[in-house]
């Protein structure tokens, strides 16, 4: 049967009369003999003569090129039966094409890569600052249902880590003079607190828990005796704070409002009477501005 094939294949070279130069890269698995058979049954005109090269790109890709005109082949296995025959057709297709005042056939296009689309811009929430400072007014009432106390506060709020912050807080403030008879007395206060924040991303509000601790300076006067005291008192803390959205670069309006609870109380009487106490617990609200420092 071989021997058969090869008869076939004289007598069509020798009726066409194509004469073929053949080029195969080294790095191709193909037999020459088969590729010669199959481009001289193939090509024309009769009495003709072509220089074909083979040769291989990448793994799957090869480049016939005949008189100068070239075209890219996929070929993922350039050993078999089929890809001699793709290869003797496209050889044809180029000895066939005219002739280009241009020059060679330019190989055919490989399409363009898929690109992913670009990622979809979600907004959100910008981050708050490392480091903030605010300024607020505080007024509160104690459980002593006296008298309202004012409070001016400097409050400072540091991120440790994505929305967990550490704050600490103090102020000074004062209560009215409270009189009994000929006694009188007035307190000052310093309060100071320190609490772990959480600051919510999706809302501007910020959760607080930690201590309080306020050290109370009165000063009372009896007749014509006057006396100072100090005494402090501590306890833990609570506060809810929100943030207005920012009017300029770096600014913002707050408001929030806490408790404190002391564990222990000092009050002073004259005679049996008293005159002025800490309270066991303060409610407060405060209002003001926080301004960022660091982002």
């Amino acid at each position: 049967m071989l021997v058969g094939w090869l008869l076939a294949h004289d007598t069509a070279r020798a009726e066409t009369g194509v004469e073929v130069e053949l080029t195969i890269d080294a790095t191709l698995p193909m037999k020459e003999a088969a590729l010669r058979s199959a481009l001289v049954l193939r090509l024309a005109p009769r009495m003709a003569r072509y220089r074909l090269r083979v040769r291989k790109l990448d793994e799957g890709l090869v480049e016939v090129e005949i008189d100068a005109r070239r075209r890219v082949l996929e070929l993922p296995d350039p050993a078999s039966p089929r890809a001699v025959r793709e290869l003797a057709i496209a050889a044809a297709d180029l000895a066939h094409a005219p002739s280009s005042p241009q020059g060679p056939v330019a190989p055919l296009p490989v399409p363009p890569p898929v690109v992913d689309p670009a990622p979809a811009i979600v907004a959100r929430p910008a981050e708050p600052a490392r480091v903030e400072l605010a300024a607020l007014a505080a007024v509160g009432a104690g459980s002593n249902l006296d008298a309202a106390l004012g409070t001016g506060l400097l409050d400072l709020s540091i991120r440790a880590r994505g929305p967990l912050r550490v704050t600490a807080t103090i102020g000074f403030g004062g209560g009215p003079l409270n009189e009994l008879g000929t006694a009188s007395a007035a307190r000052l206060f310093l309060p100071a607190r320190a609490a772990v924040a959480w600051r919510f991303r999706r809302f501007p509000i910020e959760l607080r828990l930690g201590a309080a601790l306020e050290a109370s300076f009165v000063r009372a006067s009896s007749g014509l005796d006057q006396t100072s005291r100090t005494a402090v008192v501590a306890g833990p803390s609570a506060a809810l704070y929100v943030y207005l959205p920012p009017t300029r670069r770096r600014m913002r309006a707050m408001v929030g409002g806490g408790t404190d609870v002391f564990v222990n109380r000092t009050a002073w009487t004259a005679g049996s009477t008293p005159l002025v106490a800490t309270e066991r617990a303060l409610f407060w609200i405060a209002v003001g501005a926080s301004f960022e420092v660091a982002r």
